[in-house]
């Protein structure tokens, strides 16, 4: 940005930056995000389009704080210009001297241009270095992961292929087998037929051997008292002759049938591989302009140990902790009202109704209203105990509750304090929610999704209680607490122990995340009429106000 300058000292004071915009003008505004240098009257020019601007007065912050120390070579004399080269501050008697002639000069609105353009690179090389860098680092570990699982997944493929493939050859080899058996049986009954002819046709061949060598020992003997036995054979008594087809094996004609692709097609079914883009939760601060969170007020509820919140009005902003007592707080920080409940139970959740009448839970099983300062209990429960509770856009109660014997947790809706729908499994049976006790606040959104702040992330399901998503935090420990939610839907949670608040799209999308406002055990949240959040801190008591 700055060029290596030589400086005619008699010129000095009138080599001076130019607006970038007019190219008239001496610079008196510097852009910090643009980098770029104007004069008051090109502020509004450069400033009219979409992208974020911030500007400082050169004048105004090169004066800021600088050290305009006396020449110590001439006397009453103010340094205000500075040699790069010598890294010395001059005054304007130093720079008519021959030691700077060809040296480049700086007065202090340069030198301070200089320190933003510093300033602006090394907040970029921070940016780069420490959050950027190592988020697309953490995406390219990722992948890498997921290629690995994909290599891991992909080898159960191909197992189970080779493993059916085995199964094929077994019955194959089990057809060859009973084939082959077919024709050494078809062999057997044919030989065993011919067999038979055989020693039918051996015996009468003994029988004549006898009878010939019984004729040719009568001959010797010159006994010529014979009986013939000629005409016992004049007719052959020969079995009749075995005719038999020869099997044939006619296999398929394979090119004819195309026998491959059927056996192919009875193999199996492999579903073609889709690919879809999503984006990925990615916690780097967002480029869009908007106002980064801030802390407007702060006021303290006396708690030791807080938990819940709940807005109905700049009047009437509601809080409770770890003891009987829930108190009413103005938006002006000021006590409204101390209410105690009954039998001096802690409540373990608060909300307000839309008539404005605060609604308490307790771990015995009660469900309670309070109006005109009067407690009435209006729910109770025998083998269940409450544990959260929110009041909906009609009025509706939404209480999360588990079983005396820690097995079942479940989530009821009540309309005018009677049942209307519980929430609990999905259609296999399988448990929305964790089991313990812990807290598990919880909220309506826009789209009537039921939102709840479980163990260790966010579960969404829609108003027939069907899953829609869990959110699972960006960091390796997330135990979500209070949630709340805006007129866009974007899903507000309390990350205590990261000491920061998540926010998320409706479908669970990470958006942002709020770090930047001394938050300390973030505990309860809600979200007032101008969309402003309040946050309870667990272990200080203080509730804060942020305009996001």
């Amino acid at each position: 940005m700055f060029k290596k300058k030589t400086m005619d000292a008699r010129k000095c004071a009138q080599d001076v930056l130019r607006c970038a915009v007019c190219k008239e003008n001496i610079v008196e505004m510097m852009c910090i995000f643009c980098s770029v240098y104007t004069c008051n009257e090109c502020v509004r020019e450069h400033s009219d389009d979409y992208t974020q601007h911030q500007f400082v007065n050169l004048k105004e912050r090169g004066n800021e704080g600088q050290n305009y120390s006396e020449c110590g070579i001439h006397k009453n004399f103010i340094c205000e210009i500075l040699c790069r080269d010598c890294d010395v501050y001059l005054c304007t008697k130093c720079v008519l001297t021959n030691a700077h002639k060809t040296h480049e000069l700086l007065n202090m609105e340069e030198v301070f241009v200089l320190k933003c353009t510093e300033e602006i690179v090394q907040n970029d090389i921070h940016e780069l270095k420490d959050k950027i860098y190592p988020a697309y680092e953490s995406v390219a570990k990722d992948i890498e992961g997921e290629m690995q699982a994909v290599i891991e997944q992909y080898e159960k493929l191909l197992k189970a292929a080779l493993k059916y493939g085995q199964i094929w050859h077994e019955i194959i080899n089990r057809c060859t087998d009973r084939f082959i058996g077919k024709i050494k049986h078809n062999r057997k009954l044919h030989l065993d037929e011919l067999k038979k002819d055989l020693e039918e046709i051996q015996k009468s061949l003994s029988e004549i051997s006898f009878d010939i060598r019984n004729a040719e020992r009568k001959l010797a003997s010159k006994d010529f008292f014979y009986t013939p036995h000629t005409m016992n054979f004049e007719k052959l008594h020969v079995p009749p002759k075995t005719f038999a087809t020869i099997p044939e094996f006619q296999p398929w004609k394979i090119n004819e049938l195309n026998i491959e692709e059927s056996i192919f097609k009875q193999f199996g079914n492999l579903s073609k591989v889709n690919f879809w883009k999503e984006e990925r939760n990615f916690p780097i601060k967002s480029t869009e302009s908007h106002k980064e969170p801030k802390v407007v007020s702060i006021f303290n509820t006396g708690f030791n140990s807080s938990q819940s919140l709940a807005y109905f009005s700049d009047e009437q902003i509601w809080t409770s902790g770890q003891v009987s007592e829930v108190k009413c707080f103005n938006n002006q920080s000021q006590l409204k009202e101390t209410f105690r409940t009954k039998m001096r139970q802690q409540p373990s959740d608060i909300g307000v109704t839309k008539e404005g009448h605060l609604v308490y839970c307790d771990e015995w099983g009660t469900v309670n209203i309070v109006r005109e300062g009067k407690g009435e209990e209006v729910i109770k429960l025998l083998d269940w105990s409450p544990i959260n509770l929110c009041v909906t856009s009609n009025d509706d109660l939404l209480i999360m509750m588990y079983s005396h014997d820690y097995t079942y947790t479940k989530v009821v809706r009540y309309s005018k304090f009677k049942v209307v729908q519980i929430i609990q499994c999905n259609p296999k049976g399988k448990p929305f929610y964790s089991e313990n006790v812990s807290p598990k606040y919880l909220c309506e959104n826009g789209n009537q999704d039921v939102c709840v702040s479980d163990s260790d992330a966010v579960v969404v399901v829609n108003k027939k209680g069907m899953l829609r998503f869990r959110y699972n935090g960006i960091s390796f420990f997330f135990e979500p607490l209070g949630i709340c939610v805006n007129s866009k839907s974007q899903i507000f949670i309390a990350d205590c122990y990261n000491h920061s608040i998540h926010i998320i799209d409706h479908n669970g999308k990470f958006l942002r995340q709020i770090q930047e406002c001394g938050l300390n055990n973030p505990h309860g949240l809600c979200m007032d009429k101008s969309e402003n959040l309040f946050v309870v801190e667990q272990k200080t008591g203080d509730v804060k106000k942020i305009i996001l």
